[in-house]
């Protein structure tokens, strides 16, 4: 029964993911993500490089927290109370906390995405892609084909019958 969860016949095919260039600017992935995800709620992005190559993922938490890491916090009094800026006014700690936004909007993404490490393969198990996902506590991988070209991705979400059917054949 669960011959039919092959990954080739879960995952999404490149000509149905975003994708964003390696040298592009948060900035413009933020406007994109903002774009794209009111269509599909999907928030990863696949990252490439001359225009075919995948070289990593980059996901809205990969940049909160890369602007996290900036600003300290998300919130003011966090920021007021653990930096140098608690001697300053609100105006002038404000104007700080949209000035580091700025420059961490301004990075390009290859500055802060994630590496594309590990691979599965369109022949390999729905059973075998959730344990590579698990393994590496990532949400999504690439796909590959036999000839080592990248044709898709498979997601944390696309494993969902596959696990249910997994459950529902132990039981």
């Amino acid at each position: 029964m669960l011959e039919k969860y092959k990954v080739e016949n879960l995952m999404i095919s490149l000509e149905n993911y975003e994708v964003v260039d390696v040298k592009d600017y948060l900035e413009d992935a933020v406007d994109r993500f903002l774009e794209y995800q009111l269509e599909d709620r999907e928030f990863k992005f696949l990252v490439v490089q001359d225009e075919d190559r995948i070289v990593g993922i980059l996901s809205l938490g990969d940049i909160l927290r890369s602007l996290k890491k900036l600003t300290k916090s998300f919130g003011k009094h966090e920021i007021f109370e653990t930096s140098s800026l608690s001697s300053y006014g609100s105006q002038s700690l404000t104007a700080n906390v949209e000035n580091d936004l700025e420059k961490g909007l301004s990075r390009q993404v290859e500055e802060i995405m994630l590496i594309d490490r590990e691979k599965i393969y369109t022949d390999d198990s729905g059973i075998t892609a959730l344990d590579r996902l698990l393994e590496n506590n990532v949400r999504i991988l690439p796909v590959y084909d036999n000839s080592e070209t990248i044709i898709g991705v498979i997601r944390d979400i696309d494993l969902l019958d596959c696990i249910v059917a997994l459950w529902k054949d132990r039981r």
